[in-house]
């Protein structure tokens, strides 16, 4: 196990930029976690409903279904050890607990997982958690699926200015959770949060928040928890 150890540690010192770049972050209810060891790679699987269906006098035929769920693992590992290749270094029994309380919170609400650097930035539900110790080191290795979690659509009632129909807004966010990239204008930054309240609320809010982050010192790289669309706390 310690030469498995001081293998990856001579990998991530040639590859440290690359390692250094991208954070997993898991939040939930006001509070975040930025794993100490990015997982070495990600699995994603999107699933699509479609299904083959027999015909008489035609035989099979393939119908297209609707878009399912996406599902999101990784396994890594949460070190009890003072490793140069660790970022963000924390008791991984601390980290253990908090992602089981994100997995059970009452009432019920769904955690955040952004991967900085990628697309990734969406409500999840945590579907398992397994972890293990295999060592005397006292790390913990872990393996982490996820589900999206999509807010159900609902009428607002506010009535848009150009279709004339009733506005379909998501059920409100207490929280976000995203990262200021480079190139990103803090307005931009506003917009992707406030994206799905309702119409009328949306330009408010966002001038709003806008104001807020360049209050706040928010540059390159931060990463936000908003809450409520207009507070924020950067990690």
């Amino acid at each position: 196990m310690a030469s498995l150890l001081n293998f990856i540690s001579s990998a991530l010192s040639l590859f440290g930029d690359m390692a250094e770049s991208c954070d997993f972050v898991i939040s939930c209810a006001g509070s975040s976690i930025t794993l100490p060891v990015a997982p070495a790679s990600y699995d994603v699987t999107a699933q699509y409903h479609n299904e083959t269906v027999a015909v008489n006098n035609y035989g099979d035929i393939r119908m297209l279904g609707m878009k399912g769920l996406k599902s999101i693992s990784f396994s890594s590992l949460l070190p009890a050890q003072d490793y140069s290749w660790a970022h963000h270094l924390t008791d991984p029994w601390s980290i253990v607990k908090q992602i089981e309380e994100y997995a059970s919170i009452v009432p019920r609400q769904p955690a955040r997982l952004s991967i900085s650097g990628t697309s990734i930035n969406m409500n999840v539900s945590i579907d398992e958690f397994k972890y293990s110790q295999q060592d005397c080191s006292g790390d913990i290795y872990y393996t982490l699926t996820f589900s999206e979690y999509p807010y159900i659509l609902t009428k607002s009632g506010i009535q848009n200015e150009v279709t004339g129909l009733n506005s379909r807004v998501a059920e409100i966010k207490k929280e976000t959770t995203t990262q200021v990239h480079a190139g990103d204008h803090l307005l931009d930054v506003s917009a992707r949060v406030t994206r799905g309240l309702k119409i009328a609320e949306q330009g408010v809010k966002r001038l709003k928040l806008y104001k807020t982050l360049i209050k706040g010192g928010a540059t390159t790289g931060s990463i936000l928890v908003i809450k409520d669309a207009e507070k924020w706390v950067k990690q």
